[in-house]
């Protein structure tokens, strides 16, 4: 790199203090142009690119003279000295928490003193989409360049900060990649529904298996009518707030409305039915939106679960 600087001529006898001469050149010292990338004090003028080293800035101009733009000459390609840093609209074809981008043309002469290069970078810039929601830590990769730790600013990038169909920007630091537009809130990913299970009988529970690995971040408890009973068609889905312990007189009882209530751990799910001395497992009617009197058991009724988590 090589800085042009401009010299001011001598003022004319008396035309000001000498002070004053002092002062003049210091400021035009202070209009001092930097060139960038050039290590040596020649700019050559050519139409064509000339198989020399890049170590020469170029003027290249038309077949008439006409100045087009500075490059510099590889091969006999001409080199924009002012190369991109930005590559938009690229695709991600990697997997989840391993993102790739692919057919990034990388200037040949982009370091930021315009030195030559040959790799990534700093301050490369990457748009892309993504294919593949994030659950971990993720890398990104250029071209077949060592894949690299993708961050949010000093730390990892974490599960749900990447979502699939979403447009993101990485830009690389030197040494890792940066996610400048991280999604936000929780990736819920539904991991686990079960299949149709009996609804336990009273002071009893049905138990099932999940292979979340962790306690869920949300449960759904559903009630599928069996057989057609207190106006429910075959087929009806309820929530647990349907169900009720009857005092035998079409009233809720006095141990609570609820006949059910659930558990979950880290690998089963657990559906109880209260064990109330004198009560029954009936269902609210759908017509009179009621209490049930009519006849009901937990054999009209069965129970599947939907385990979501955020991870």
């Amino acid at each position: 790199m090589i800085t042009l600087t401009f010299s001011v001529g001598a003022l004319p006898p008396g035309f000001c203090p000498a002070t004053w001469q002092q002062t003049f050149q210091g400021f035009v010292n202070a209009l001092s142009a930097t060139v960038n990338g050039l290590n040596n004090t020649q700019i050559l003028v050519s139409a064509s690119a000339p198989a020399i080293s890049t170590d020469y800035l170029w003027l290249q101009i038309t077949g008439g003279g006409v100045p087009v733009q500075l490059y510099r000459a590889n091969g006999g390609v001409w080199v924009p000295n002012q190369p991109t840093f930005f590559f938009p609209g690229l695709t991600d074809i990697g997997a989840a928490n391993s993102y790739q981008v692919t057919g990034v043309t990388i200037p040949v002469s982009v370091n930021p003193d315009g030195s030559p290069a040959t790799g990534l970078v700093k301050g490369m810039t990457f748009v892309f989409l993504a294919a593949h929601s994030n659950t971990a830590a993720s890398t990104f990769q250029v071209n077949a360049y060592t894949l690299e730790t993708l961050n949010v600013g000093t730390l990892a990038t974490t599960a749900g900060q990447i979502i699939a169909g979403n447009w993101y920007v990485v830009l690389y630091d030197g040494s890792v990649f940066q996610l400048l537009n991280p999604s936000t809130g929780y990736l819920f990913t539904t991991k686990y529904v079960s299949a149709l299970t009996s609804v336990p009988t009273a002071g009893n529970a049905a138990t099932l298996s999940h292979p979340l690995g962790q306690v869920p971040t949300t449960v759904q408890v559903f009630m599928q009518c069996l057989n057609p009973n207190n106006n429910w068609a075959a087929g009806s889905i309820l929530g647990l707030e349907a169900f009720i312990k009857d005092d035998s007189g079409g009233h809720s009882s006095v141990s609570g409305t609820s006949a059910l209530y659930w558990q979950a751990s880290t690998t089963n799910f657990i559906l109880y039915q209260k064990n109330c001395a004198g009560t029954l497992f009936k269902v609210i009617d759908k017509t009179s939106q009621d209490y049930a009197a009519g006849a009901t058991s937990e054999s009209d009724w069965q129970f599947y679960v939907v385990l979501t988590y955020s991870p």
